[in-house]
């Protein structure tokens, strides 16, 4: 087979996706199918495939290793370390956090122990991987990340939950032990106080708490005197907004949601997710406890590392993966050589990488040590490397 190759990604139809942004991204025609994810890579729970065959990307890996490249192998084993995704949300996303490697390793080994199937609804730990994640925004983005100021929290408490009494010398740990530690009884007693005190305050304004508590409200309403704890959570997370380009990062023990917008999204090759709400999945306090970090509120941008005029570069705090972006004038010409296994995937344009021509929202799988020439066809090409 010549090589580099196109892939085709594997598609993830969550109920939190849209319906078209993907579809029209891939030249797909759309019947409001809801996409949510489109995966790039050797995931075990969705390989892309080489297009024109029935193979998957994981398998020919697993039979070309060195495709990976030597050094990657040694680190990280006989897969991509990364998976590249784009991603349409429509809907929340679950409140969750993901724990450091340590941590990952440590709880595996655990779960092993105490005889958890890797497929129990209960097991909290999939894989002994960190799970850092990056994301360039395709649209306007919000996302819940990190604390709020401590102020801005019980304020928040004094409209909502004016019996709380919050003391003055309370932290964000101990806030959040509270909402955590609810009985079912109060924690029922909450969420009536937390509808009825929502009327008075504005839920229109994307970059305040209060839209999207209205709208986690409506998504998970009271089941069986049950409450999703989530909708107490929620008043401790701050909301981030980024306007289109902007790179946000994911580090460990930093509680986050998805809310609303596009984005391509860069992370190390893991499941494990420890959730905090907002979701009928499992949610394990304790566990969930021990893994958040305190020390900072948690905000993260990533600034671009600008290397040319038409070439940047995002690097988080991690070696397992970086994200490329290029945007290039007809018959610009990028030479790409690298040490181990990388993605490139057109955002718009048409490029001839190696001789062979590939337009927008197609991508192409290059091995280690492939030199590659990568020339703008067409006025203008945007496209994204990930190694």
């Amino acid at each position: 087979m010549n090589h580099p190759f196109k892939i085709i990604p594997a598609l993830q139809s969550y109920a939190w996706g849209g319906d078209t942004y993907i579809s029209i991204f891939l030249g797909h025609q759309t019947n409001k199918e809801k996409i949510a994810e489109a995966w790039y890579g050797d995931h075990h729970l969705g390989s892309s495939v080489i297009h024109s065959t029935d193979i998957k990307l994981s398998s020919w890996i697993k039979s070309n290793l060195l495709s990976l490249g030597q050094e990657s192998i040694i680190k990280y084993g006989p897969q991509l370390p990364f998976l590249l995704k784009i991603l349409d949300v429509k809907d929340m996303l679950s409140i969750q956090l993901h724990p450091s490697k340590e941590a990952a390793e440590l709880g595996y080994r655990i779960e092993d122990e105490k005889g958890i199937s890797l497929s129990a609804p209960n097991r909290n730990y999939k894989d002994q991987n960190h799970k850092p994640e990056i994301l360039y925004t395709l649209s306007d983005f919000w996302m819940l990340q990190g604390f709020a100021p401590v102020e801005e929290i019980k304020s928040r408490f004094e409209v909502l939950l004016p019996y709380w009494n919050i003391d003055k010398n309370e932290n964000w740990e101990s806030l959040l032990n509270k909402v955590l530690d609810l009985n079912t009884a109060d924690a029922i007693k909450a969420f009536k106080s937390l509808t009825s005190n929502l009327n008075i305050v504005n839920t229109l304004d994307k970059n305040q708490i209060y839209h999207w508590l209205s709208k986690a409200i409506d998504s998970y309403p009271v089941h069986n005197d049950k409450i999703d704890i989530g909708l107490l959570v929620i008043l401790l997370l701050h909301v981030q907004y980024l306007k289109p380009g902007q790179v946000g990062y994911q580090a460990p023990g930093v509680l986050h949601a998805y809310l609303e917008g596009q984005n391509v999204e860069l992370m190390a090759n893991s499941d494990n997710v420890l959730r905090g709400g907002l979701t009928p999945k499992h949610i394990d306090r304790a566990e969930l406890k021990k893994h958040v970090d305190f020390s900072k509120a948690g905000q993260y941008l990533i600034p671009a590392i600008y290397l040319m005029e038409d070439e940047a570069a995002f690097t988080p705090p991690v070696s397992d993966f970086m994200l490329k972006h290029f945007i290039v004038k007809q018959n610009g010409v990028k030479e790409l050589q690298f040490e181990s296994a990388s993605i490139l995937l057109i955002r718009s344009g048409k490029l001839r990488v190696n001789e062979k021509e590939y337009n927008q929202g197609e991508s192409v799988f290059i091995p280690a040590y492939e030199k590659v020439d990568v020339i703008t066809v067409s006025s203008d090409a945007e496209y994204f490397l990930a190694l």
